[in-house]
């Protein structure tokens, strides 16, 4: 062939090492990308930026090494703004309500309009009225609602608008966010016992039975 005419003996030797090692490092390559946990890794040892960071986190939590997630989190931040959001919904899942709260307003003042932000306020919203904060929990939850969220997104936050305006005692308002989530929810015992109760606190006794029959108003 032409290789064989202009190449040399030791020139030949040199070009099957040269493919070898092109060869090993392609199998070694292709190591690295069979897996997204270690190609993560990789990327973080090469170029370790705060969004690799938390790419490592989010492979982390996936593999189940909670730990190590947590701490490529936070190493994240304040570079990659998403790192917030996925850090409070950590948070929350381990009860720390105050931590996940800064951590989703974090997210919210400095990427208000990625569609994670719909989450982020129904999130915080959440936590919020864990912590009884009635007036901020209403204002994240009714900013969602103007927000084009998905269906779910929308029952779920009638249904955490109802909570918040019964503990902050807007009975009125309560009625209003449980009769919108048990049109399409009519057997949520929760929201009902809820709503029965307001109707009580409002006076309107004649409708305490509205609950029994609201799937065929």
């Amino acid at each position: 062939s032409f290789l064989k005419r202009v190449v040399s003996p030791a020139g030949a030797v040199a070009l099957a090492v040269v493919a070898a090692l092109f060869s090993m490092g392609v199998v070694a390559r292709n190591r690295e990308y069979a897996s997204p946990l270690l190609l993560a890794r990789t990327i973080v040892e090469r170029h370790p930026t705060s969004v690799a960071h938390h790419v490592l986190g989010v492979e982390l939590l996936n593999a189940g090494d909670r730990d190590a997630a947590m701490s490529e989190l936070r190493q994240a931040i304040p570079g990659a703004p998403r790192a917030h959001f996925t850090l409070g919904v950590e948070l929350v899942k381990e009860g720390r309500t105050s931590e996940a709260i800064d951590q989703f307003q974090a997210f919210l003042r400095k990427q208000p309009e990625l569609i994670e932000a719909i989450s982020a306020r129904q999130l915080l919203g959440r936590a919020l009225a864990q912590q009884q904060r009635w007036a901020e929990a209403i204002e994240q939850e009714q900013r969602v609602l103007t927000m084009n969220p998905s269906p779910a997104q929308r029952l779920d936050t009638h249904a955490l608008l109802a909570e918040a305006f019964f503990g902050a005692e807007n009975f009125q308002e309560a009625i209003a966010h449980c009769l919108a989530y048990l049109r399409v929810r009519p057997n949520d015992d929760r929201v009902l016992t809820r709503l029965g109760i307001a109707l009580v606190a409002t006076g309107r006794l004649e409708s305490v039975q509205v609950p029994l029959r609201i799937g065929i108003a």
